[in-house]
């Protein structure tokens, strides 16, 4: 009984993809729209091809993201996953339509997404890590 639990624990879990193929980039400055553009490699794409549903695709997004210092809201599961979700499917398709092994990897590792995120839907980033480190640094001495 306890292999078949791991078993099913195991594929349940979907691990965080690379770091390198997720970017993040802030907002201009002078620019009126506010939003943050989370990019996503066709690659780290590819490897939650598994994944059969938008929250579980976003439940592995933001284990990647907390890797790389960022956390999303629970109110962006429903947008940001379906939206990476059907890029997902997107990429997908397209890399099985290719019948040469070659063409379909080029296809992966040249295909990026992006996702626009609000302010309001990013609940940590790296600074306030660092922010938050500072801080319990300063009590400790």
């Amino acid at each position: 009984m306890q292999r078949i639990d791991r078993e099913l624990s195991s594929e349940l879990v979907e691990s965080p993809i690379n770091p390198a193929f997720i970017n993040i980039s802030a907002p201009f400055m002078g620019k009126k729209n506010p939003s943050f553009s989370l990019q996503l490699k066709g690659e780290g794409l590819w490897q939650w091809r598994k994944l059969h549903s938008h929250n579980q695709v976003f439940d592995s997004l933001q284990a990647s993201l907390v890797k790389v210092g960022y956390e999303l809201s629970s109110s962006a599961r429903s947008r940001v996953g379906m939206a990476v979700y059907r890029r997902v499917d997107y990429i997908v398709k397209k890399a099985r339509s290719v019948k040469n092994n070659t063409t379909r990897r080029a296809e992966r590792s040249q295909y990026w997404c992006q996702v626009a995120l609000h302010p309001d839907e990013i609940t940590q980033m790296p600074g306030d890590i660092i922010h938050q480190l500072e801080r319990e640094n300063e009590e400790l001495i």
